[in-house]
C-alpha cells in the first residue's frame, strides 16, 4: 500500500513540476542564476535579500516603511531591471496593533 501511494505521489509531483504554467508560457521565462552574491539588509533590519555584488543597491526609510531598490548596472538602460522591496508598517487604532505589509515591485525596460 505505501508503494502504491508513494509512486502515485511521485508521479503527481514529476508531472506537476514538468507542466508549464500560463505566464510561463506567455513570457517564455528562462531560468537564471546569478553569482557572486552578497547580503543586502534593510536600514531597521526586518528583512534581507540576497543580490549580485555589481547591482546599484538604494536604501530607504522613514516611519512607515523601509525599502531596498536595487538594479542591474551591467545592462544599458534600455533594458535595465529595477526592483523594489519594501515593508510597510500600518497602526490600527481599532485594534490597537501594527501590521507589516510586504511589497514587491519589478520594472523591467526593453
Amino acid at each position: 500500500m505505501k508503494n502504491i501511494l508513494f509512486i502515485i505521489l511521485a508521479s503527481l509531483v514529476f508531472f506537476s513540476c514538468s507542466h508549464q504554467t500560463e505566464i510561463h508560457k506567455h513570457f517564455n521565462c528562462k531560468p537564471t542564476t546569478f553569482k557572486d552574491l552578497e547580503e543586502v539588509k534593510d536600514v531597521k533590519n526586518l528583512f534581507s535579500l540576497e543580490l549580485p555584488k555589481s547591482w546599484k543597491t538604494n536604501l530607504y526609510y522613514d516611519d512607515i516603511q523601509s525599502s531596498i531598490y536595487t538594479a542591474d548596472t551591467t545592462k544599458q538602460l534600455t533594458e535595465s531591471l529595477l526592483l523594489e522591496y519594501t515593508i510597510f508598517y500600518l497602526y490600527s487604532r481599532y485594534y490597537q496593533t501594527i501590521n507589516r505589509i510586504f511589497a514587491f515591485r519589478c520594472y523591467i525596460y526593453q
